[in-house]
């Protein structure tokens, strides 16, 4: 298989360490969850961020506005684990970020 052809077939779950010469913590935000194809969108990433409250948060971003990407141990819950990475977002990017909850009636 040719180095081209590998990488437009990589699936975007499967992340790339990249080590770029930059100052991440000057020009850059980390935010750190579970990475997730983009249910429709090749140019975004979802990235779930678990809290300790059991509230789940989503993150959507553009992959153009992600200058890093490390790797953090994996997250045990349940006796399943999460792949947790930690991205460095741009400062001054926009990020659609999605909490879950239940629709219930007041009382």
């Amino acid at each position: 298989m040719s180095d081209l052809k590998y990488l437009t077939t990589r699936q975007l779950t499967e992340i790339i360490k990249y080590k770029g010469s930059g100052d991440y913590e000057k020009n850059c935000v980390p935010i750190s969850g579970n990475p997730r194809k983009h249910p429709y969108d090749a140019n975004r990433l979802i990235l779930i961020i678990e809290s300790h409250d059991d509230k789940t948060v989503f993150h959507d971003f553009k992959l153009n506005d992600i200058a890093h990407i490390e790797e953090l141990p994996n997250l045990t819950k349940d006796d399943v684990s999460l792949r947790q990475v930690q991205l460095w977002v741009r400062k001054d990017s926009w990020i659609i970020r999605s909490e879950a909850y239940r629709c219930v009636p007041k009382r």
